[in-house]
C-alpha cells in the first residue's frame, strides 16, 4: 500500500519527488516485492540505539574494596576512592588512591611504629636453608602501604541486559592507563626496622565495567596492574581486584 501511494503521488508531481531524492539503488532482481522483509532488504537501513545514561560532563565518585593476591608472601585488601570526569561519553579521567595496611595495631606495631602490611600466606614458615634449618626471618622488600595515580579512562564498548523484558539495565566497558606513586615500606637487613620510600614512581594500565543500577548509581568492577621498580632491582608488578560503588550526581536539576 505504502509503495501504491508513493507511486500515486510521483504520478500527480511528474516525477519531482523522485528527481528530487536523487538515484535510487538498484533492487537485486531475485527479491520478491510480496517477500514481508522486501522493504527491509532493500533499504538495509542499520540503527545504533542512543545512549539512555549520558556520563558527558559528569563527575563519578567511586568508594571500593579489593585485593592483591599475586605476592607469595603476603597478600593485601586495599580500600580505596576513585574520582572521575568524563569529559565525553567514552573519554574521561581518572585519580584514584587506596590504603592496604588496615587501621588497627598490633602491640609490636605500637612499639616499632611501623605497620605490619598484608596477610601472611605463612610460606616464610615452610623456608628452610641449605642444611635444612627454617628460617627465621625472611626480608620481603617492597611492602605496599599505598597507591595513588591518576590517567584516562576509554570506553570502546556501551551496552545493556534485560531481565524478562521488563527491566534494561546499561553498562560499559573501559580501558585505563596512567601513571602514579606507590609508598613501600622496605626492611634494610634482619633485625633492623623498616624504612619508608616515599620515591616510587609506577605505571599502571587495567580494564574496568561500570553496570548502572540506575542513573546515579552504578557497581563498578576494576583491574588494575601496578609496575614500579624494587628499591633492591628487579620490577615489582602487583595486580590489583576490585569491586566499588559509583555514585554519579546530576547538578543543576
Amino acid at each position: 500500500m505504502a509503495q501504491d501511494a508513493a507511486d500515486t503521488a510521483e504520478a500527480k508531481t511528474g516525477g519531482e519527488s523522485a528527481a528530487n531524492e536523487g538515484p535510487a539503488d538498484a533492487i537485486p532482481a531475485d527479491l520478491d516485492p510480496n517477500d514481508p522483509m522486501f522493504w527491509a532488504t532493500v533499504r538495509g537501513i542499520e540503527t545504533v540505539h542512543p545512549r539512555a545514561i549520558l556520563k558527558e560532563g559528569r563527575i563519578g565518585l567511586t568508594g571500593y574494596v579489593g585485593v592483591i593476591p599475586n605476592n607469595v608472601f603476603a597478600q593485601y585488601f586495599p580500600i580505596g576512592l576513585r574520582l572521575n570526569y568524563f569529559i565525553l561519553e567514552n573519554l574521561g579521567l581518572e585519580l584514584s588512591g587506596n590504603y592496604s595496611c588496615g587501621f588497627g595495631k598490633s602491640e609490636a606495631e605500637k612499639e616499632t611504629g611501623f605497620r605490619q602490611c598484608g596477610r601472611d600466606t605463612g610460606l616464610r614458615r615452610t623456608l628452610q636453608d641449605d642444611q635444612g634449618i627454617g628460617a627465621t626471618s625472611v626480608l620481603l622488600g617492597d611492602e605496599q602501604l599505598a597507591h595513588v595515580n591518576f590517567g584516562f579512562n576509554w570506553s570502546p564498548v556501551f551496552g545493556k541486559t534485560a531481565w524478562r523484558n521488563s527491566s534494561l539495565k546499561y553498562f560499559d566497558f573501559y580501558l585505563f592507563g596512567g601513571v602514579g606513586w606507590v609508598l613501600t615500606q622496605n626492611t634494610p637487613d634482619i633485625g633492623k626496622p623498616p624504612e619508608l620510600d616515599y620515591n616510587n614512581v609506577e605505571g599502571v594500565v587495567g580494564a574496568g565495567l561500570m553496570y548502572f543500577l540506575q542513573e546515579q548509581v552504578a557497581l563498578r568492577l576494576d583491574y588494575r596492574q601496578f609496575i614500579f621498580a624494587k628499591k633492591n632491582g628487579g620490577v615489582s608488578n602487583p595486580s590489583e581486584l576490585s569491586l566499588g560503588v559509583m555514585w554519579m550526581p546530576k547538578f543543576g536539576e
